[in-house]
C-alpha cells in the first residue's frame, strides 16, 4: 500500500486484495466501437513509490498526439487515498474534456 494510506484504509484494502493476473500484462487491450474523437486521458499520480514504474507510461502518453495528460496529487491508489480529488477530477474530465493545444 502507498505510504500515505491510513491504517484503517490499509486494513480495508488489504483484506480485499488479490494477485494481479499475469495476462493483464501480456494480453493487448483491443478497443472496438469507440466514438471517433473520444478523448483519452492518462492520469498520472504524482506521489509515486520508489522506482516510479509509472513515469514511463506518463511520458509515453505525453508524446502520443491522441492522448491527453493530467496529474493528480495522489499516490497509486487515489480511489483509496484521495477519493474526493479523484472523483472531482473524473467529473471535470467528463464535463470539460482536456484538449491538447496545437
Amino acid at each position: 500500500m502507498p505510504p500515505d494510506t491510513t491504517v484503517d484504509d490499509a486494513h480495508w484494502a488489504v483484506a480485499r486484495r488479490v494477485c494481479q493476473p499475469i495476462k493483464t500484462f501480456e494480453q493487448p487491450l483491443e478497443l472496438s466501437d469507440i466514438s471517433p474523437g473520444l478523448p483519452k486521458v492518462y492520469i498520472y499520480c504524482k506521489r509515486y513509490a520508489p522506482g516510479n514504474v509509472f513515469s514511463r507510461f506518463s511520458e509515453q502518453a505525453q508524446r502520443e498526439p491522441d492522448w491527453n495528460h493530467v496529474e493528480l496529487d495522489a499516490s497509486h491508489n487515489p480511489q483509496v487515498t484521495a477519493p474526493i480529488e479523484l472523483a472531482t477530477l473524473l467529473d471535470t474530465l467528463v464535463r470539460e474534456p482536456v484538449r491538447r493545444s496545437a
